[in-house]
């Protein structure tokens, strides 16, 4: 069975590819990912390299982990989490935030408006349509603004 997450965050959805390793030019990333908005590139930019740096403080002493993690991640987000994974004992699960993902503030004179759950099942059900899977069974959940929904 085909499993895929779709995010809708202020009506832009992404399914992400299987992209192996880390984006070597991150303005580059962060503008294919936030094509519309200046200021979450920038944010997107910051968290990356706080991530890269983050990695570069690990990989050296642990190179094994650091290939495994290169190998599954697309951004260096990615990796910084898969590699912070590595001191847990074997079987044992990650950590899980108990509170939901949190998202920078909308740039200032900027109004942030909440999706309606109408807007964001309309723009599911398009991205589905787009990606040929309309069969897929959803469960939607509503974070702050947004909504995040995950697909089988």
């Amino acid at each position: 069975m085909k499993r895929f997450l779709i995010v809708v965050v202020v009506l832009l959805a992404d399914v992400l590819p299987s992209v192996a390793g880390p984006p070597g030019d991150l303005k580059a990333y962060c503008v294919s990912k936030w094509p519309q908005s200046h200021e979450m590139q920038r944010v997107c930019m910051n968290q990356e390299e706080q991530a890269r740096t983050s990695v570069s403080d690990w990989a050296a002493a642990d190179p094994e982990t650091y290939a495994r993690c290169r190998q599954t991640s697309s951004s260096w987000e990615m990796l910084e989490s898969c590699g912070k994974q590595r001191d847990q004992p074997a079987g044992a699960s990650p950590p899980v935030s108990a509170s939901p993902p949190t998202s920078p503030p909308p740039p200032a004179g900027v109004e942030s408006r909440p999706i309606l759950s109408t807007d964001a099942d309309r723009h599911l059900k398009d991205v589905l349509e787009r990606s040929g899977a309309t069969d897929a069974k959803c469960t939607k959940k509503q974070y702050g603004t947004g909504w995040i929904a995950v697909c089988e």
